[in-house]
């Protein structure tokens, strides 16, 4: 599921997916991880303009494989709030909690965000 501003249409005026979501303070020696990576659209540019390691959390199978052959490093587990196991559901060619068709189980590994060190 792709989080989008709420008025999204100044978004694609901008080209901000272009720029916004690839401008950040990553150097080679960085981390970073991509829940819900699919075919790495969004890891793409980060790699190339970065060069950092990319850590890809997928559930949907068949995009795992694809991540991988692009040489990513690959989960095929869930990121939520608690370590467990999760219903996923797959409409199109996205994979989430809130869909309802083509389900299956998969594992899931709690999140534990931390902003700025707290």
């Amino acid at each position: 599921m792709k989080i989008r501003p709420a008025d999204s249409s100044n978004w694609y005026l901008m080209d901000r997916d272009k720029t916004l979501l690839s401008t950040y303070n990553l150097k080679k020696s960085s981390i970073v991880v991509d829940i819900g990576a699919r075919h790495g659209d969004w890891a793409k540019p980060i790699r190339s303009k970065y060069g950092s390691a990319i850590y890809c959390f997928e559930v949907v199978e068949k995009f795992c494989e694809e991540l991988k052959s692009k040489n990513y490093t690959v989960f095929q587990k869930a990121v939520n709030n608690f370590n467990g196991i999760v219903k996923i559901g797959i409409e199109g060619d996205e994979g989430s909690i809130f869909h309802e068709k083509n389900t299956f189980e998969i594992e899931s590994i709690k999140a534990r965000i931390s902003w700025l060190g707290n």
